[in-house]
């Protein structure tokens, strides 16, 4: 008699250990979640992070952006090419900082709270991180 509530257990055990995992979230999915910052701007292991000091990114579900710094506000758009891993950023601006990044990124890590964006096209290599506000 005492045995079956232990493999009654044991069966529950083994079929709560087989989930199958979750999907990662799209970029998508995250980034048009809040504002966001750059957290990180690097270029050949020279930072450039001071350039992007106040600027705020919204990124809407249309694909559209807006970047403000409280001051100056300029718009742009965005896309993410799930097959190949790809963040496409452009920013319509005459701000030499937010030309510099507007560009095509490796995305390397996507969660709720930063998302990581690499371009390894050219040596020296340059690093995008933007945290959430």
């Amino acid at each position: 008699m005492k045995t079956r509530p232990v493999k009654f257990i044991l069966l529950l055990l083994l079929f709560s250990a087989c989930r199958k995992p979750t999907d990662a979230p799209t970029l998508k999915s995250v980034i048009k979640q809040g504002t966001w910052y750059v957290n990180l701007m690097k270029d050949n292991s020279v930072t450039y992070t001071s350039n992007y000091k106040g600027w705020k990114f919204t990124f809407k579900t249309d694909t559209t952006l807006t970047v403000t710094n409280g001051i100056d506000s300029c718009n742009g758009t965005w896309r993410e090419d799930v097959d190949r891993e790809k963040f496409l950023l452009n920013i319509q601006t005459s701000n030499m900082s937010l030309i510099w990044i507007s560009q095509e990124w490796d995305i390397t890590l996507k969660n709720p709270g930063r998302v990581v964006f690499m371009d390894n096209k050219y040596s020296p290599s340059m690093e995008l991180q933007l945290t959430k506000y």
